[in-house]
C-alpha cells in the first residue's frame, strides 16, 4: 500500500510565534493564513481564507520564532498531523502541520534612509557618498535577511 503525508503551503503568519519547552526540546506554535481566489462556474470570484496551525520543533522552531513576525509571508513544508484530546469529558481535535522546513517568501524590509544628523553621528565606513561634494549620504545596502534555509 502506498502512503504519503506531505504538504507545502504558503501564507502569512497571523501573529508572532510562541515557543515553549517540551521535555528536552522546544516547540514553536504559529498560525499560517493562506488566501486563495477561486472562480465559480458563473465567473464570479470568491476569496477563501484558510487558517492552519503550525508546530515547529527544536532549533528550526527557535529560529522561526526569532526571525518571523506577524504578517510575514513564508512557505512551510511538513506533514499533516491530527491532535486529539479530551476537554471537560468531550473529545477535541485539530489538524495541524508539523513543519519540517520553512523559508521566507520576501526580503527583509529595507532600513529607513539616514538623515543628515544621523549621518554626522555614523562612522564614515557605514556611509556611501553620491555626487562630487559628498552630499546625499545614504546607508550602505542592508545586510541580507537571515538564511532562508534554517537548519
Amino acid at each position: 500500500m502506498f502512503t504519503k503525508n506531505s504538504i507545502q503551503l504558503t501564507g502569512n503568519i497571523a501573529k508572532a510565534p510562541e515557543t515553549r519547552k517540551a521535555g528536552d526540546t522546544t516547540v514553536t506554535r504559529a498560525r499560517l493564513i493562506h488566501n486563495e481566489t477561486i472562480r465559480k462556474a458563473d465567473g464570479e470570484t470568491v476569496e477563501r481564507m484558510v487558517a492552519v496551525d503550525l508546530d515547529i520543533w527544536g532549533k528550526r522552531g527557535e529560529a522561526f520564532s526569532k526571525h518571523v513576525t506577524s504578517k510575514v509571508p513564508v512557505c512551510v513544508e511538513g506533514k499533516l498531523q491530527l491532535d486529539q484530546w479530551e476537554h471537560e469529558g468531550k473529545p477535541q481535535s485539530r489538524l495541524l502541520i508539523r513543519v519540517e522546513d520553512w523559508q521566507f517568501l520576501s526580503a527583509k524590509p529595507e532600513e529607513k534612509p539616514v538623515t543628515e544628523a544621523e549621518a554626522e553621528r555614523t562612522p564614515h565606513s557605514r556611509l556611501t557618498q553620491s555626487g562630487s561634494g559628498g552630499e546625499g549620504l545614504e546607508p550602505l545596502p542592508a545586510v541580507s535577511h537571515p538564511s532562508n534555509h534554517v537548519g
